[in-house]
């Protein structure tokens, strides 16, 4: 249950991993939306820790940007990028948090997948990296816009924002289109299209400083020379770095002991236990596509 909502079998789906954590999926704007909220695979001490580590290389940050650049009146942010290529000393704690970071995404995503499975034709894509956002406390905003439209970042496809701390009131994501706000809930993963489709704003928190981390997966282009024979440059809004080098794989993964990270749109993993509220055709075929996955 989020926030005291009641599960509705055509908008949630849940289930326990190991017993303990739960993770509710929610469509706030039915499934037609195609906007998705993920709670409970990040979890609140991976959340704190980041912001901690944010603190110690703050000196780092500046004025948040729009496609067009810095534009207070449109986006009154600070940002940082948070990546082994910005940050002077990248340690194994840093490494510990992006890969737990970089998991939840991963699994996120890959719900997202299993709800609209034609993105399952979609199999060369990269993230963006993670840009960390500090919206002040009665003050930060950005003002309603879109991730990309024609003729700019025609390469993305989903818009991702995590939320690393609650916000009582205030700072929630707006859909004005469709009638959704999304609100700051610690570990909170929310996902989009992209596209001119869903034009949305961040408001400004009430109640406290609003922390965000921000990112697009993006479409990759089979190879840079012929991606840039148009003269087409990457989003300078976009942090210089990917945890997908080679379109899946990231570089942390040797921390990870017990198994290697998810693939993006790679099935949940199978010890997952389904409610009774779930469609059963959906829970057998998902099910199915695990026990494939596992003989392969």
């Amino acid at each position: 249950m989020v926030n005291g909502e009641i599960p509705n079998s055509q908008d949630f789906w849940r289930t326990r991993i190991e017993g303990t954590l739960m993770i509710n999926v929610h469509y706030p704007a039915d499934r037609a939306g195609q906007i998705q909220t993920v709670d409970g695979l990040l979890d609140r001490a991976t959340c704190n820790n980041l912001l901690t580590r944010v603190e110690q290389i703050w000196h780092k940050s500046f004025p948040g940007k729009t496609m067009g650049g810095v534009e207070p009146a449109t986006k009154l942010t600070t940002d940082l990028y948070y990546n082994k290529r910005d940050v002077d000393e990248w340690t194994v704690e840093d490494s510990v948090i992006d890969t737990n970071i970089f998991l939840a995404l991963s699994s996120a995503i890959a719900i997202y997948k299993q709800a609209y499975p034609h993105l399952n034709h979609w199999v060369n894509i990269q993230d963006t990296g993670f840009q960390v956002q500090k919206y002040d406390k009665s003050a930060g905003y950005y003002r309603e816009h879109t991730d990309s439209f024609p003729g700019t970042a025609n390469e993305r496809v989903l818009a991702v924002i995590i939320y690393l701390n609650d916000v009582e009131f205030g700072g929630e994501t707006n859909f004005p289109v469709h009638g959704v706000k999304v609100k700051p809930v610690q570990g909170r993963i929310c996902l989009f299209p992209a596209t001119f489709t869903h034009p949305h704003e961040s408001c400004v928190p009430i109640t406290g400083d609003k922390w965000i981390i921000s990112s697009f997966i993006n479409n990759v282009m089979p190879a840079p020379e012929e991606h840039h024979k148009d003269g087409h440059t990457h989003d300078e809004n976009d942090a210089p770095h990917t945890h997908f080098d080679d379109a899946f794989m990231h570089p942390d993964e040797y921390l990870i002991q017990e198994s290697p990270p998810l693939i993006l749109g790679q099935a949940v993993e199978p010890s997952l236990n389904w409610d009774d509220d779930v469609n059963l055709s959906w829970k057998e075929e998902m099910e199915d596509k695990v026990s494939r996955e596992q003989s392969v």
